[in-house]
């Protein structure tokens, strides 16, 4: 745990925190989920408040990210959960809950990310799950409310909407 709070640490800052740490994604090496907690704002049972998300993974001289979720949520190849960025919109953070299986029962880490609402409230907005998509190595959005079902390909240049 004293290895992936020093990477944590060192990708987010002194505030932050680690949720898990180990092979999160089974693939023989150290990696954790760093948190940036927020304060002021009513969780669930199962949910942490944050500004900031990241997957990290250890390589031979420092760590990767491969997930970052702050103002919107992307891994390496490009964003996930969005169509479009709306540049008049600044949520503060979101309500994080990490599980060990996807919504279709499938075994994978998945992390459910549902938005805050500029004024630090619970948006009751549908949840984005985001899950460990083995075939490609990397993180993708999960869906079973969507045609196709299962992981969506990430957006590269998502259009801006603007005010």
């Amino acid at each position: 745990m004293e290895r992936c709070t020093a990477g944590a640490k060192s990708v987010l800052g002194d505030s932050a925190s680690v949720l898990r740490c180990g092979d999160l994604t089974a693939r023989g090496g150290l990696e954790a989920i760093a948190v940036t907690p927020l304060s002021g704002v009513t969780q669930s049972q199962g949910q942490v408040a944050v500004s900031r998300v990241v997957v990290i993974r250890k390589g031979s001289s420092r760590w990767s990210t491969e997930l970052n979720a702050q103002k919107q949520i992307t891994n390496p190849v490009g964003y996930l959960g969005i169509d479009y960025i709306d540049d008049s919109y600044s949520p503060p953070g979101y309500l994080l809950a990490v599980q060990d299986h996807r919504s279709d029962n499938s075994p994978g880490l998945t992390l459910w990310f549902t938005e805050i609402s500029p004024k630090g409230e619970n948006d009751e907005a549908t949840p984005i799950e985001v899950s460990w998509n083995p075939a490609v190595s990397r993180f993708q959005e999960f869906t079973t409310n969507q045609d196709p079902q299962g992981f969506r390909s990430e957006i590269k240049n998502p259009p801006h909407r603007k005010p």
